[in-house]
């Protein structure tokens, strides 16, 4: 039969729903550590059916169905076992002989653990375990099978330009200032603007992937000397191929434009270790989100974390448990526990 448990020791509390061979279906739990188990159910016969277990919170729920029956029907005991937490338990098929010197064999078909797919109440490690959900490869929320966003799809990585990488510098008089640009490291490259102060400056990257990409912002680790030479403003634009017109995606300074003080990576040609979500915290750098937008309106991509809104309702129309209730599902993000989150006494996104 199933099986939820508190841990693997003998003496776990548990829920759960057999088929035995003498006496029909069975529900059993022990409501705590070393506590007895108790019986529940009268004598209900089959030679094949399918057995369900429901957690709900903490509150358990017993079912059974014919193979020749589409209606579930509830059986034995509902039951409240705080001990078997969600903040992890243990779900298996059970099968026993009830003889010490005997061994008993099940044969079962068809396991599903089905969860209600949401980042809010379960674990990615949860959402990969459930039959009916499956984890965004880009943001690692938790959505019901098949409805992963096409972008999930899209790989997340720490830059859009690949090492083989068309690199043409404008504006400076050494026709070589783009080589050091892609290479992660801190090797710097130098535009000589010499008679070219007037002139616009900057850099034309063509990756190789020539695959479609979304810059959601942007990274400038400072070189060793030079001070002054760093940039400090900047206009970022794309276009879909050669022959299209260039669109601005972002203008703007960049943060250290009014720091007073220059901290320096002193050391060329160190390896530069970066992600998607964050870059190397041994060097000094700094950096920009593309995305300035209303954040009642919608969050920065990809995880919409930094959201705002009113939005209390899931694609499917379900409307979303208030943050300070723990019903009908248990959970720990608390405003207590997470402060800077936008928690609180409501049931918006977040």
């Amino acid at each position: 039969g199933i099986m939820f448990r508190d841990s693997l020791v003998a003496s776990s509390s548990h829920y759960s729903m057999f088929l035995t061979h003498s006496y029909g279906l069975a529900n059993e739990c022990r409501t705590c550590t070393d506590c007895s188990s108790t019986h529940y159910g009268a004598e209900v016969t089959y030679s094949s059916v399918w057995l369900r277990v429901s957690k709900v919170g903490n509150v358990f729920k017993a079912f059974y169905r014919p193979t020749t029956s589409s209606d579930w029907t509830a059986y034995g005991a509902v039951m409240s076992i705080n001990s078997i937490s969600s903040r992890g338990y243990y779900i298996g098929i059970a099968v026993t002989s009830h003889h010490p010197t005997q061994l008993a064999s099940l044969q079962v078909s068809n396991i599903q653990l089905t969860r209600t797919c949401s980042s809010e109440t379960i674990t990615q490690l949860q959402c990969d375990q459930a039959s009916n959900c499956e984890v965004g490869q880009a943001s690692g929320d938790c959505y019901n099978m098949g409805e992963v966003p096409a972008w999930e799809a899209a790989e997340a990585v720490s830059s859009i330009f690949d090492v083989g990488s068309t690199v043409i510098s404008f504006g400076c008089t050494n026709t070589e200032a783009g080589n050091n640009v892609l290479e992660g490291t801190t090797t710097k490259y130098i535009c000589d603007r010499d008679n070219l102060l007037e002139e616009p400056t900057g850099l034309m990257i063509t990756p190789s992937h020539l695959r479609s990409s979304t810059a959601v912002g942007m990274r400038v680790y400072a070189h060793n000397n030079c001070p002054d030479c760093d940039p400090v403003s900047y206009l970022f634009e794309g276009r879909a191929d050669s022959g299209s017109n260039w669109v601005q995606i972002s203008q703007g300074d960049l943060p250290w434009k009014e720091a007073t003080t220059f901290p320096r990576n002193s050391v060329l040609g160190r390896d530069i270790s970066s992600s998607y979500t964050s870059g190397d915290s041994s060097l000094e750098f700094t950096e920009v989100s593309f995305y300035i937008h209303d954040y009642n309106v919608c969050g920065t991509p990809p995880t919409q974390e930094d959201y705002r809104g009113t939005s209390s309702h899931t694609n499917n129309g379900h409307t979303c448990q208030s943050w300070s209730s723990q019903s009908p599902h248990s959970h720990t993000r608390t405003n207590d526990l997470y402060p800077d989150t936008g928690l609180g006494n409501h049931n918006y996104c977040r």
